[in-house]
């Protein structure tokens, strides 16, 4: 358990002396560290203290195992008791060490109500709460959903541009400088629309038209591509998105539907092969044998999904990790990784049908065209053809793609919000929210506050929505209901069901 290479030598190496039993620091910033070596100062002040008594206390060898273990619980308290920077990994390991310690309490027996392994059992609580307060201060989570969130906006942004412009003959995109989402000329709300020049999106109004260039437009306008790519970012963008999440829920249902709809209908016109004005270059509409058309209404289903899952999900996970640290996402983690698992499986979906697409350019028209053989117009321009190439290469088939660094800080997400970073024993959120209800209604409270505390606040109690001066507040029962002891459930079947309906609740799903 012990990282620090000085405090392992420590514990077997010849070259030891016992310190003082006083504290030594002058300041510190855990006050949990400097609690836990104070009680193992006070313990061995009180073991090597003669007695008077009938049975004289036995002083103990300079260099006992005791001692030693001692000493080196004392050092590691006094090295970190002021340590701004204390990661969590740090406080577990002697967290765990103490706890690893209490299973061998046969060989520490004391005479004394206030032996050893009390010292260690005391130490070890303090070391529990310092990693739930460590837990707290951690933002490893947050910045690991900066980083799916950035690498999830790159793979968007590139693999539809690959869509735009590999299977397509929409040679109006050879005018366009970039091919970002942030930059495309689209329909008015889309996320470029406002800053986009007016001849541009003139040039490009006949590109949206065609089948394809409208799937593309309507991708571009969904609600979750607009919050995805609409330049807010962390908890300030996910709290701008939860105002009136109930009718963004409706619009953004809406909008999905409508966009699976004009998937549906292009599939099925492709399949009778309809593709008059559709915008599909035409070597590939002939490729029967390899259907591109089936990969590239897939590809773009899975875009859109993944879309939803960062744009619609993520981002409110995102304000959650922003605002109460690892604790906030570790406890929504039943929540949380199911929502992980989707957007893995929904990646490793979309990869094989973009490789599935551009196998088919590659073929039809690419290799056509290397060869010297003519390609059926419509084609793309040759320019289209190796923009989209250089974006499938940054997207997924190069040697450091965006679905590379997204998989990759999904899985360490994953792995950094798992429940057992949790301390074994923890208070619930719901004991400070009833602790805090009492402070708001005490006469201390009010006597303090003076005349505005002259309204009392209304008492909240389970299933209760309370209102004050015209203002919903969340209800402080629901928040409760996230700590185990202060949830009516009596199963863990139970527990899951409720943390399942908070999330409807509280997420707007």
């Amino acid at each position: 358990h012990v990282l620090d290479p000085g405090l392992r030598e420590l514990a077997s190496g010849a070259d030891f002396h016992a310190t003082s039993t006083e504290r030594g620091i002058q300041t510190w910033e855990h006050a949990h560290l400097v609690a836990a070596l104070d009680i193992l100062n006070a313990y061995q002040r009180d073991r090597n203290r003669p007695s008077c008594g009938p049975s004289p206390r036995i002083r103990s060898a300079p260099d006992d195992p005791e001692t030693r273990m001692l000493e080196l619980l004392k050092r590691w308290l006094r090295q970190n008791a002021a340590n701004t920077s204390l990661s969590e990994v740090e406080v577990r390991s002697m967290y765990r060490l103490c706890r690893d310690i209490l299973n061998y309490q046969p060989l520490f027996a004391s005479r004394t109500s206030r032996g050893f392994l009390c010292a260690i059992a005391e130490v070890h609580d303090h070391l529990r709460w310092q990693l739930r307060e460590s837990l707290e201060r951690d933002r490893t989570c947050a910045e690991l959903m900066q980083r799916v969130m950035s690498s999830g906006r790159n793979l968007v942004s590139d693999a539809l541009a690959f869509l735009l412009l590999a299977p397509t003959s929409l040679r109006q995109t050879d005018a366009l400088p970039s091919l970002e989402v942030a930059a495309v000329p689209s329909e008015r709300g889309a996320p470029a629309a406002d800053r986009i020049d007016a001849r541009m999106q003139k040039d490009m109004r006949r590109a949206w038209r065609t089948r394809c260039g409208s799937l593309v437009a309507a991708f571009l306008v969904s609600p979750a591509c607009l919050r995805l790519f609409g330049g807010s970012d962390g908890a300030e963008g996910a709290s701008a998105i939860t105002a009136g999440a109930s009718m963004g829920a409706i619009c953004s249902e809406k909008s999905r539907q409508r966009l699976s709809t004009m998937l549906d209908d292009a599939l099925a016109d492709f399949e009778r092969g309809s593709f008059k004005d559709s915008g599909f270059a035409g070597s590939l509409q002939s490729a029967v044998g390899l259907h591109p058309w089936r990969a590239f209404i897939a590809a773009l289903r899975e875009l859109s999904d993944v879309t939803y899952i960062l744009g619609e999900v993520m981002l409110q996970f995102q304000a959650l990790g922003a605002g109460l640290g690892d604790y906030g996402i570790i406890r929504a983690a039943p929540w949380f990784h199911p929502c992980l698992d989707a957007l893995a499986d929904k990646l490793r979906r979309l990869k094989a049908q973009l490789e599935q697409v551009n196998k088919a350019v590659d073929e039809t028209i690419v290799f056509a065209r290397a060869r010297g053989m003519s390609v059926k117009k419509p084609s793309p321009s040759r320019g289209m053809g190796a923009r989209a190439h250089a974006a499938l290469e940054r997207a997924v088939v190069g040697g450091n793609t965006h679905l590379q660094a997204t998989t990759t800080a999904v899985e360490e997400l994953r792995r950094r919000s798992a429940a057992d970073r949790l301390p074994h024993v923890i208070e619930g959120l719901g004991t400070s929210c009833l602790a805090l209800q009492q402070v708001l209604a005490s006469a201390q409270f009010r006597a303090c506050l003076g005349d505005s505390a002259a309204e009392p606040l209304p008492a909240i109690r389970a299933g209760e929505e309370p209102a004050v001066r015209g203002r919903d507040l969340p209800a402080l029962a629901n928040v409760a209901a996230w700590s185990d002891s202060e949830s009516p459930c009596t199963s863990d079947g139970d527990r899951r069901r409720e943390h399942r309906s908070l999330a409807v609740a509280h997420l707007g799903a």
